[in-house]
This record gives C-alpha cells, structure tokens and sequence, in this order.
C-alpha cells in the first residue's frame, strides 16, 4: 500500500506522540531511543506540511515524506494502525507481554542452568525487564561490593545475571 503525503503527514503527528510516550516510559536516557526524535519528527513533518500547503504537486515532497515515514520507526507503524483504521482500537494500542519465567536452577532442565550466567530470551525483545533472584529484585548496576546484578539488552533480548545461576536459586524473569 502506498501512502498519500496527507497519510504521512497525519501518521507522522501521532508518532510523535507515541515516540514521546515511549521515551518517558523507558526512564532515564529513553532506553536507547534519540531523545530528541519527536522533535526531529515535529520539524520534519511541519516543513513538509508548509511545502504541502504551498504546492501539494510538488516532486520532492514525496521523498522528503517518505524519509519522514522512515524516521517514525516504529512508532510508525502503530499510528499508521490508529490513522488509517479509526475507531477500530479508540487509538489505544496495547500489547500483552509475553508470560514470565519463573524456575528453580538445576543442572539440566531449567530456563538457565547451573553455572549459567547469559541467555538470549528472544520473547522479550522489545520489552524491558525485571529481573528476581530467590524472591530478591536484582539491580541493573554493579554497585562493586560483589552483589548481584544483571544485564539486559532490550533491542538484542541478551540477559546476562552476575555471578552465575547456582543449583537450587529461585530465578524471575518478567518482562515490562
């Protein structure tokens, strides 16, 4: 499907919400994510809805749409969703997190072994998570007393937990 610059311009002004939100949500730095996108999005689209105003027949302000389109990322994609489809969700987009793990270490059949301190949790790419060690949340930062803590690559799903899994611990692995 080929989309309009009016199309563009309008799923443009509601990723920009949505990337804002997004942000917010994640904490501090914005997991990542250009803090400064919704901005970005906000100029773009506006010089686009200028040039559009002018002259609607304009060449190049397909291609400057489509760069902006490429710039809503994701967030694209769900404002697309609410845009061209209204009424269907009421605008709100919602998505279940996958289920938890939760296990007791052993040496042979749990989610993470015995001696086991990295796994790849591909279920959980995209989500934040919450990591519990014996009923404990554990902190994402080596504070250097030799506690535990852990890792947790968002866009990648790699789960590191410092020092290794032991035989016997209770392990929670939630995604947010």
């Amino acid at each position: 499907m080929t989309l309009t610059v009016a199309q563009i311009i309008s799923i443009a002004k509601v990723s920009q919400y949505l990337c804002a939100n997004d942000i917010n949500k994640t904490g501090l730095y914005g997991a990542g994510t250009d803090l400064l996108l919704p901005r970005k999005l906000y100029t773009t689209r506006k010089d686009i809805e200028y040039q559009y105003s002018l002259d609607p027949s304009n060449e190049d302000i397909a291609a400057t749409a489509a760069y902006l389109y490429a710039l809503c990322g994701k967030w694209g994609l769900y404002a697309q969703a609410i845009v061209l489809n209204p009424g269907t969700s009421g605008g709100t987009i919602s998505r279940t997190a996958p289920s938890p793990y939760q296990f007791v270490v052993d040496a042979s059949t749990s989610f993470i072994i015995d001696g086991q301190s990295s796994k790849t949790i591909t279920a959980f790419i995209g989500y934040n998570l919450i990591f519990t060690r014996g009923g404990v949340t554990q902190n994402a930062v080596d504070v250097g007393d030799g506690s535990s803590y852990y890792s947790w690559t968002k866009s990648t799903g790699s789960f590191i937990c410092y020092p290794s899994a032991n035989t016997g611990e209770l392990f929670g692995l939630f995604p947010i």
